[in-house]
């Protein structure tokens, strides 16, 4: 993984990925989800380096950060999906957004994207082409499949 320090550039373009999804799309927010451990593991790699990733992301126009918790011992994350559920639902039902583009494979998100649907919002999902992510892809209304050639396009040289 990257090593990211607060000196230090993001070498991913976070802006051509969104470019990417939004294309012609008016932006409201981005939502970036996450989970670290407790403080006591947080100046080990890569916990650090996530960090510090999180600290530079919160400075870029647009990017809201949540994150939740991830325990060690048992290697599980709790509060990421919860956190993105209550914001996907709160967001429609506040009618914060029109269109949600979620990037994530997790199927657990389908009854999240089935009820956002049913309040009369889209709900996009963008992975790379080949994610195996069939019966998330079949529930909603546009897969934005990235090409290797798209995302190895927003790596900085």
């Amino acid at each position: 993984m990257k090593q990211f320090t607060e000196d230090q550039n993001i070498d991913f373009d976070f802006d051509k990925l969104v470019k990417l999804l939004v294309k012609n799309k008016l932006l409201m927010t981005i939502n970036y989800y996450t989970a670290l451990p407790d403080s006591s593991y947080c100046n080990i790699s890569p916990y650090k380096e996530e960090k510090s990733l999180i600290g530079l992301l919160v400075r870029k126009r647009n990017f809201r950060v949540q994150v939740g918790y991830y325990d060690i011992q048992h290697s599980v994350e709790k509060g990421t999906d919860v956190n993105l559920s209550i914001d996907m639902l709160n967001g429609a039902y506040h009618n914060a957004y029109d269109i949600a583009i979620l990037l994530s494979a997790d199927q657990d998100y389908k009854k999240v994207i089935d009820t956002i649907k049913n309040m009369g919002k889209v709900v996009e999902l963008a992975l790379p082409k080949n994610a195996k992510a069939g019966e998330l892809i079949k529930c909603t209304d546009h897969f934005i499949g990235l090409s290797n050639t798209e995302l190895e396009s927003c790596w900085i040289s």
